[in-house]
C-alpha cells in the first residue's frame, strides 16, 4: 500500500474505529452522553506489580468477562490491561479492580473530548475535577499506569497535530501531575505515549516531551498494516527519536497485526522484535475496528502470542 493510501484509510479507519469502541463500551458514544459518576472506589485485596517484561492486552468492556475469556482462550494472563475513559468522567474502576484481582496492573488511557481543553486544564479550570479524580485513585491504592491524550503527534484526535500546540499539551499534563502530587497521589505510574513517526502526517514526539520529572514510562503506538509488514520499518525510528531525549522504560501500548495470511508471524515478529529494540512490554489491542486485530479468530496467532508471552 502507498502512503497516499494508507493515509486515506486512516482517514475512513478511525471514525470506524470510535464508533466499534463506542459500541464494545470502552469509548463514549458522544461529548453529550452522561458521564459516569464516580462510585466508592473498592481496594483490590492484593496489588499486581509490573514486571520487568510484559504482555498485555486491551480488550472491549466489561473487562470483567472480556478478561477471563480472552485469558482461557488464549492460555495468557496479561500483566497489564488497557482501557479507555474520556477525561470528565469520574475514575471508573472497575476494569482496574478486574485487572488487578487477576493480576495485572491497569493502563488507563484518559481521553480529552473537545479540542479547546488543554488551555483550560492548564489555566486550572478543571481542578476540582482532576482533585477528585486524583483521590479516587489514590483511594484504589494499587499501581496504575495513567496516560494523558496518547498519540498526541499525530492528526486525528483534537488534542493533536494541527489542533493544539505542543505546549499547550505540555502545559496541561505538567498541571494534571502537579495536582496528583500535591494530593499526596503516589500510585500511578505515569505513561507518556506518543504514535509511532511512521505514520502519515505524524510529527517527531520531541516538542510534547514534558520533562523527566514528569514521566516514569514512554509508550508507542504502531500497527502492522499489511501482510508485509515487520517491526523494523515501523517502529525503529520512533525508538531511536524518542532515545535522544529519554532513557526511560519504552514499551508498546498499542499494537495489531493484519488478520490475513501469516498473522502468527507477525505476532512473533512484534514480540522479537521488541526484545530485540529493549522494550519492557507488548499490549495488544485486542478488539474488532478497521481492521479485526483480534488474536481468537485465527488459532495460529493465538498460539504465537502464546509461546511469545511465555519467552
Amino acid at each position: 500500500m502507498t502512503r497516499s493510501a494508507f493515509g486515506r484509510a486512516v482517514a475512513i479507519a478511525i471514525p470506524l474505529l470510535i464508533a466499534a469502541a463506542a459500541a464494545w463500551g470502552i469509548w463514549p458514544r458522544s461529548a453529550s452522553s452522561a458521564a459516569p459518576s464516580a462510585a466508592a472506589v473498592t481496594r483490590p485485596a492484593a496489588c499486581a506489580t509490573l514486571p520487568a517484561r510484559f504482555t498485555g492486552v486491551a480488550l472491549p468492556g466489561p473487562q470483567s468477562l472480556t478478561l477471563p475469556r480472552f485469558t482461557q482462550e488464549s492460555g495468557v494472563r496479561p500483566q497489564v490491561l488497557e482501557y479507555y475513559s474520556k477525561f470528565s468522567y469520574g475514575f471508573i474502576a472497575g476494569p482496574a479492580v478486574t485487572a488487578e484481582s487477576a493480576g495485572a496492573v491497569p493502563l488507563l488511557q484518559w481521553i480529552p473530548p473537545h479540542y479547546d481543553l488543554l488551555s483550560q486544564i492548564a489555566a486550572g479550570k478543571f481542578d476540582s475535577y482532576i482533585h477528585q479524580f486524583a483521590r479516587s485513585v489514590s483511594s484504589f491504592g494499587c499501581p496504575l499506569m495513567l496516560s494523558f491524550g496518547h498519540e498526541f503527534n499525530g492528526p486525528w484526535w483534537p488534542w493533536g497535530v494541527g489542533h493544539q500546540p505542543a505546549t499547550a499539551f505540555v502545559a496541561a499534563w505538567r498541571h494534571i501531575h502537579d495536582v496528583f502530587i500535591a494530593g499526596g497521589v503516589r500510585n500511578v505510574i505515569w505513561v507518556w505515549n506518543p504514535n509511532i513517526i511512521t505514520d502519515p502526517g505524524v510529527a517527531k514526539p520531541a516538542p510534547w516531551w514534558p520533562g523527566a520529572a514528569y514521566v516514569n514510562m514512554v509508550a508507542l503506538d504502531g500497527y502492522y498494516w499489511a501482510t508485509s509488514t515487520t517491526f523494523s520499518p515501523v517502529f525503529n525510528s520512533s525508538i531511536d527519536s524518542v532515545r535522544q531525549f529519554s532513557d526511560k522504560p519504552m514499551f508498546i501500548a498499542e499494537t495489531g497485526v493484519d488478520p490475513g495470511p501469516g498473522m502468527a508471524g507477525r505476532v512473533t515478529d512484534v514480540f522479537d522484535g521488541a526484545a530485540r529494540s529493549g522494550l519492557t512490554g507488548i499490549v495488544y489491542f485486542d478488539i474488532p475496528g478497521n481492521r479485526d486485530w483480534r488474536l481468537e479468530r485465527n488459532p495460529a496467532a493465538l498460539a504465537a502470542f502464546r509461546t511469545a508471552s511465555r519467552e
